[in-house]
């Protein structure tokens, strides 16, 4: 039995999204590369025709900050969608689905992942059961910090985020995002979010840990020496579900004992960071910090898209 063959979006007719869809009431199940998707019927697989199908988002159905599976069935000849259950934990870095009555654990039935419980479905304010192994699942959303929305961004900016993954036809993602702001002083060793703002992040969504996460983030630095000699790194970082401490590796620019004061080199720190499958939803920080300090003033961080991204790329 082929694999379905549709793509969920948050913009109708449109599968394959070229710019924000923010705060979106409703997410649809797109024909992508066929009309096909297999369902379970009186035991067995069935692949049936679909035209767009909507899933309507709804307050209090669907809470805040919350991720849920989307299943599709069959009921009694009409082909339904709706989200399971709330999975047992949406937070960032320890997402869980659970397992049991009651949760949306899934089930390898053959080729395709169904609901291994009976779920309540949920599609607006209506609300409907799924029999156990009979939904076929095709993906995970992450609703808004607002009850019943999602949004999906393409543009650059702060708290950038990505609430809708597909299982199947995954296609490539990414996030880019920065600080708004021209420039910032900073020059202090300990480690903080970009000026200080953690709100200059990603959050990444992964229904499933089957996808590798790269992580990149650039920025151009001004750093001054006001000294003979003098010292001074820049350096940034990506963090992962933290704000003080970097994984990967750190970019860095900067002088060693330099023997001219008042210079003021201009450079770009890239950080990187390439990450093995994570499930549910993370968040990604840009971080700053300095080290070898010896005569500087301060370091002048650039921010806006031009001079600061930090980005993410990955499959769903």
């Amino acid at each position: 039995m082929g694999p379905p063959q549709g793509y969920l979006t948050p913009t109708v007719n449109v599968p394959v999204i070229v710019a924000d869809a923010a705060a979106a009431s409703a997410i649809f199940y797109e024909p992508f590369i066929g009309n096909l998707v297999p369902v379970i019927m009186g035991g067995v697989y069935i692949q049936r025709i679909f035209s767009s199908m909507t899933l309507t988002l709804n307050n209090p159905n669907h809470v805040a900050d919350t991720l849920y599976d989307v299943f599709i069935d069959d009921d009694a000849g009409t082909l339904r969608i709706g989200t399971g259950p709330a999975w047992t934990n949406s937070g960032a870095g320890a997402s869980a689905r659970g397992a049991g009555a009651g949760t949306t654990e899934l089930f390898r039935l053959g080729a395709h992942l169904v609901n291994n419980v009976a779920v309540t479905a949920r599609n607006g304010a209506a609300t409907y059961t799924i029999p156990a192994k009979v939904g076929t699942y095709v993906g995970t959303i992450l609703i808004d910090a607002t009850a019943g929305s999602v949004t999906c961004h393409r543009s650059y900016g702060q708290t950038r985020r990505w609430g809708v993954w597909n299982y199947y036809n995954r296609q490539p993602l990414y996030l880019k995002g920065g600080d708004p702001n021209a420039s910032w002083a900073y020059a202090l060793t300990t480690i903080r979010a970009s000026r200080g703002d953690s709100t200059n992040m990603l959050k990444v969504l992964s229904g499933l840990d089957i996808s590798p996460f790269d992580f990149t983030f650039l920025q151009s630095v001004e750093v001054p020496v006001n000294a003979s000699p003098g010292s001074i790194r820049a350096l940034n970082g990506i963090g992962l579900n933290s704000t003080t401490v970097a994984s990967g590796k750190s970019g860095s620019c900067g002088l060693v004992n330099q023997s001219a004061s008042s210079m003021v080199p201009y450079g770009e720190v890239t950080a990187e960071f390439l990450q093995v499958p994570m499930l549910g939803v993370n968040n990604i920080h840009a971080l700053e910090r300095a080290s070898n300090l010896g005569g500087v003033s301060n370091i002048t961080w650039q921010g806006a898209e031009a001079a600061m991204v930090l980005s993410a790329k990955w499959l769903g």
